[in-house]
């Protein structure tokens, strides 16, 4: 894993709210961490993977991805998904988490082929 993930990863996991965040480089490769004890690393994964067909669906259906968030009871699941296969997902307790810092996350994301 290259630093500027696990960089992103510790900055991720360390923010308020957060419950869980992951990074899915374009060769596939999957980084996350979990600090909900109600969800686990491999659960994380599996829910990611999900994600990703459902971004490719949007993306081909010419539906933008850059930002992407799924509002449930409890939580919102937020996603950057720029074409080429990678996505940055975080998962935050709705009344714990402050959308200006996880905007600012996302959009620090190692998202590029580099």
């Amino acid at each position: 894993m290259s630093a500027s993930v696990q960089s992103w990863i510790r900055q991720a996991a360390a923010t308020p709210g957060v419950l869980a965040c992951g990074l899915r480089k374009a060769d596939r490769s999957i980084a996350v961490r979990c600090s909900s004890p109600e969800l686990t690393a491999t659960q994380f994964e599996k829910t990611m993977a999900k994600l990703f067909e459902a971004i490719q669906t949007l993306q081909q259906n010419q539906i933008h991805t850059d930002r992407v968030r799924w509002s449930f009871e409890t939580v919102h699941l937020h996603c950057a998904a720029p074409p080429g296969g990678m996505m940055a997902v975080v998962l935050v307790n709705k009344d714990g988490a402050d959308d200006t810092q996880i905007d600012h996350l996302l959009a620090w994301a190692p998202l590029t082929a580099n």
